[in-house]
């Protein structure tokens, strides 16, 4: 009985404060410009989930009422199941009202764009400034429905499946060209607080707290120059001023700053080969690469596997490094573990699960290695 009184006086104080802020938010006018807009709008969704929780709370009290033993007073328990009953009234329509506000305040903060030029040449972006341009923060909200509809129109494919099976033949161009760009209905909020476009590497350095990363020597002449190492070899750097040299298995950047800018063009000439890449499974880094073979290192989650399939241009070996788990060629289960080597000619289907973390090197052998020859099956259990 105690519990409940107390639930209802907690919830009529907090109720109280809602009613006043409410009121401040009606004085306000939403038609002016407010510099803490995304203040106030995320402190209306902290209150709608306070609100929800409140909501659930009152329902639990509720619950207890109705369960209260036979010998309490009826006219007691009546009188606290109508205040619980009216105040979870209150709260609810306060919600509905707080949703109402927020709604308003992105109605009103919202603003037309006329224009919306990705990465525009220097001369323009000097133009645009001068009329009090906005810089794309690259967030965007929009239905599920309006892009399914946009993909539709740019891209040919049916399903889901049928988009997976084709992507890599797909135009490769970015949302903004390809759907921003053209779109004539846009509108776009306004942000105050601190950001930082990520977008060369250039502007990474700067957000970086060292001048390195990885395994990397630096001598006493380099000078405003940041190195990001992600192979398991040395850099060693002598003299380097305001450069960025970055490395990885997909390749290896050493530029000016200021160029470092300017490297699309170049990366989207080169024929190269994804050499890493993470999966929902795991991840896989290519080791080397010849005319009849690919090396390859695997590791797989735990739990996670291979999808079923097989090859008919190429045989594979797989050695276990580390981990545990199962194979399962043409049907038959086999336990692997560390030393483990599998062959698997080609033609037969064969799949690996993870039972914890698994490493494998995956040699591919055959004089036409290529990601389409690749046909999956339905999983084995």
């Amino acid at each position: 009985m105690e519990t409940a009184e107390q639930n209802t006086k907690q919830v009529m104080e907090e109720n109280d404060a809602l009613k006043q802020f409410m009121e401040l938010l009606n004085q306000q006018n939403m038609k002016e410009q407010s510099q803490d807009f995304m203040g106030i709008f995320w402190y209306v969704a902290g209150m709608q989930v306070q609100l929800s929780a409140m909501v659930d709370e009152l329902q639990g009290v509720r619950e207890q009422l109705s369960q209260m033993q036979e010998n309490q007073p009826k006219s007691v328990k009546e009188n606290l199941m109508d205040k619980v009953a009216h105040l979870q009234e209150k709260v609810t329509s306060l919600s509905e009202r707080l949703t109402a506000v927020r709604n308003r305040l992105v109605e009103t903060a919202a603003q037309a764009v006329s224009t919306f030029k990705e990465k525009p040449d220097e001369e323009t972006a000097r133009e645009y400034i001068a009329q009090g341009a906005l810089w794309n923060s690259g967030v965007f909200a929009f239905k599920l429905g309006y892009m399914l509809a946009r993909a539709h129109e740019l891209i040919e494919f049916s399903n889901y499946r049928d988009l997976f099976v084709s992507y890599g033949k797909q135009r490769k161009i970015s949302f903004d060209y390809a759907v921003v760009e053209q779109e004539t209905r846009i509108q776009v909020l306004r942000y105050k607080g601190e950001w930082l476009d990520l977008g060369s590497w250039n502007t990474f350095t700067e957000a970086m707290d060292s001048e390195a990363i990885g395994k990397v020597s630096m001598d006493d002449y380099c000078k405003d120059s940041q190195v990001i190492n992600e192979l398991n070899i040395p850099i060693l750097c002598m003299g380097c001023e305001d450069m960025v040299i970055a490395a990885s298995v997909d390749g290896i950047l050493v530029s000016s700053k200021e160029r470092s800018a300017y490297i699309k063009p170049f990366v989207e000439a080169m024929e190269q080969q994804a050499m890493y890449a993470e999966k929902s499974w795991g991840s896989f880094t290519v080791l080397d690469v010849q005319e009849d073979s690919m090396t390859i290192k695997v590791e797989l989650l735990p739990g996670h596997k291979l999808t079923y399939h097989s090859h008919q241009q190429r045989d594979e070996v797989w050695t276990v490094m580390g981990g545990q788990g199962c194979v399962v060629i043409d049907g038959m289960k086999r336990i692997v573990r560390p030393g483990d080597v599998i062959t698997m000619p080609a033609g037969c289907r064969h799949t690996v699960i993870a039972d914890t973390q698994l490493r494998l090197i995956e040699v591919q052998l055959g004089t036409e290695i290529s990601v389409e020859d690749k046909q999956k099956f339905e999983d084995v259990e």
